[in-house]
């Protein structure tokens, strides 16, 4: 595959476009060739360059706290069992207009304490010798940069993780919530289809006085589009492992934002390897225009993760641990790539790209048309990574669960 991308380069830009400045410049003055269907919708404000300065403005600073809304659960489902119809039309309905919904009560006491346990054993059996993670995707056990750099000794092993990666891949415990449990699965196949992959699945620990997590749309950096779904054809879940607040980072949403399409997103620092966690909109909503999420442990948020969200810092001595899993069609297409380089066409859908590296064993996230020798360090690389794992079409019966 890289070969023939070489061969493809070649009669385009000799100079592949590895600038992230270029990228943004072309992409807002460039349409897709009509070959390429279907691409995201670009929000008009998508004009500018990119955005970077030395210490960022923050997206969550605390004065803001008081100026949010905090949602009110009226129209929240209790999510115990696997949902009925009448449940999963009301999800649905939610997801499309407001761009999410919330279950209540989803794992239970005993789930959420195995799940807890199962972290902290993946963290402790990670080799010790962890080297700062310098290219290519995160390792499972992502330890904060902060920590590999020696900037910051945390008290404990496991407080010094920022998320684990890829968890359906590498565990097989939260594979079966993952790709298994009809619970998480019914609401995404109600609004997306029988035929899916998981293209991303973490844990996000978010220890105790670590920072923000900037508002961004996930599909700015997955760039999906469906010919039916468009831009809203990924939908993720976020699980609650602790209680979630405004004092330890809770989720907080920008209702009906994913109506506007892709919004202009960019690095507000340099360009490093670990620079793809500041990547954000350029410009984040006004308070007012948000909803903080308070979740107890076993709440999940259910999105479409073209709608802007983000974390607050954690400035508690509190632990704020989340599943996260992301769904797609087989049918999605990535879009044109994101340097506008015509001579990288994507022409497959994600399922036909998952059947073709599924049995690379050597490089299990291939990226879509992307060649190793570029050395792309921009973070729109995300883009084309191969969806993680395949779900399986829902069973005739299914099992409260399993």
């Amino acid at each position: 595959m890289a070969h023939a991308l070489r061969e493809r380069m070649s009669v385009g830009d000799k100079t592949p476009n590895t600038s992230f400045d270029k990228c943004w410049s072309l992409a807002s003055q460039k349409g897709p060739p009509s070959s390429v269907l279907p691409r995201i919708k670009l929000s008009s404000e998508t004009t500018s360059g990119p955005f970077r300065m030395a210490t960022p403005p923050p997206h969550f600073p605390p004065e803001h706290n008081d100026r949010r809304q905090i949602h009110d659960g009226s129209k929240d489902v209790q999510g115990d069992a696997i949902l009925e119809e009448a449940q999963l039309a009301s999800l649905s309905d939610s997801v499309r207009t407001r761009g999410f919904a919330v279950v209540r009560n989803m794992l239970t006491p005993e789930e959420i304490a195995s799940l807890k346990d199962e972290i902290s054993r993946s963290v402790q059996e990670w080799p010790t010798d962890v080297q700062p993670h310098t290219a290519g995707p995160p390792p499972f056990v992502d330890f904060d940069p902060a920590v590999t750099s020696g900037k910051i000794v945390p008290p404990t092993r496991e407080l010094g993780v920022r998320r684990l990666f890829r968890i359906a891949t590498n565990n097989a415990l939260m594979r079966k919530y993952c790709v298994e449990d009809e619970r998480f699965l019914a609401p995404v196949r109600a609004v997306l289809g029988d035929d899916l992959v998981l293209i991303q699945s973490m844990a996000l620990l978010k220890p105790p006085n670590t920072g923000e997590k900037r508002f961004h749309q996930d599909q700015g950096v997955f760039r999906l589009a469906h010919e039916r779904l468009g831009a809203s054809c990924v939908l993720g879940w976020w699980v609650a492992l602790d209680t979630a607040d405004l004092g330890n980072g809770c989720m907080v949403i920008a209702p009906e934002s994913q109506k506007k399409g892709i919004v202009h997103h960019g690095l507000p620092v340099a360009l490093s390897p670990t620079a793809h966690i500041h990547y954000s909109v350029k410009e984040p909503p006004a308070p007012e225009d948000t909803i903080a999420i308070p979740m107890e442990p076993g709440d999940a948020l259910f999105f479409d993760v073209a709608t802007v969200h983000g974390t607050g810092p954690n400035s508690s001595e509190r632990r704020r641990r989340a599943l996260q899993m992301q769904y797609a069609p087989r049918d999605a297409r990535p879009t044109k790539c994101p340097t506008d380089n015509d001579a990288i066409q994507v022409t497959r859908t994600v399922g036909e790209v998952f059947d073709e590296v599924a049995d690379d064993k050597s490089n299990p996230t291939s990226w879509f048309d992307c060649d190793a020798s570029v050395q792309c360090t921009e973070p729109q690389y995300w883009s084309f990574r191969k969806p993680e794992m395949e779900i399986r079409k829902p069973p005739s019966q299914a099992i409260p669960g399993t």
